[in-house]
């Protein structure tokens, strides 16, 4: 970000990867790293000594696990020394040129990007929902049928049974199950009878409502539809 670079006539910005296992000692030693010398009239003709860092400028632009991206600013005559010793104590240094107006149209392309990411997720979800609504009905018109096919075959022609659909307690279902087959199963037909001799007291009934295989049966027409997976 802009306000992130100082760029004077005195003071320029240097970027810095530290390794993370190193961030204390960084912070605790870049501003001794290297100091600039004067001689002060004001001071009797002495030799001065200050840090070319300004103080307490190192700042976290970027993170991961294993690095962070630092920012420091130090005088700009002395930036060469500056980079000098941090890559002696074992810190990378990354040269870069900042531009204004190259970051202005990255920004700009940046909240461009994110705009037309929302635009597209909008379109997704609502895609989504219309193609969920026509998906269920197709899904509820196929179980239609298969019931309607699954009675003949159960109970003959003509026609006479009832559906219906029932959305027990999980904790109920089996008590349920138990009802229903209490019920119905005094009335069966003498095909269920003769496959439940056949198979052990097994028969055709019902399937999962992907399809029919190895699931239980049950003295009537029975269909799962199970929303949760």
């Amino acid at each position: 970000r802009e306000e992130d670079v100082v760029q004077t006539e005195n003071l320029t910005t240097c970027m810095l990867v530290v390794p993370s296992g190193q961030k204390k000692e960084f912070v605790r030693t870049y501003e001794t790293w290297a100091n600039f010398s004067f001689i002060s009239d004001d001071n009797g003709g002495r030799t001065n000594h200050i840090s070319i860092v300004v103080p307490r400028s190192a700042k976290v632009l970027a993170e991961d696990k294993d690095y962070l991206l630092y920012r420091v600013v130090v005088l700009s005559k002395m930036v060469d020394t500056f980079k000098t010793t941090a890559r002696e104590k074992g810190f990378q240094v990354r040269d870069f040129t900042f531009d204004p107006e190259a970051q202005h149209e990255q920004e700009e392309s940046s909240e461009q990007m994110k705009q037309e990411c929302a635009d597209l997720e909008q379109q997704l979800v609502d895609w989504s929902l219309t193609a969920y609504k026509e998906i269920l009905s197709s899904w509820m018109h196929m179980l239609t049928i298969r019931v309607f096919v699954e009675s003949i075959l159960r109970y003959g022609l003509p026609p006479s049974f009832q559906a219906a659909v029932i959305k027990p307690n999980k904790r109920c279902e089996v008590k349920v199950r138990a009802v229903l087959a209490n019920q119905f199963g005094k009335h069966v037909s003498n095909h269920w009878k003769r496959s439940q001799d056949d198979q052990g007291g097994k028969g055709p009934g019902g399937a999962g409502a992907g399809g029919a295989g190895d699931q239980d049966v049950y003295p009537y027409v029975s269909f799962t539809v199970n929303f949760n997976k």
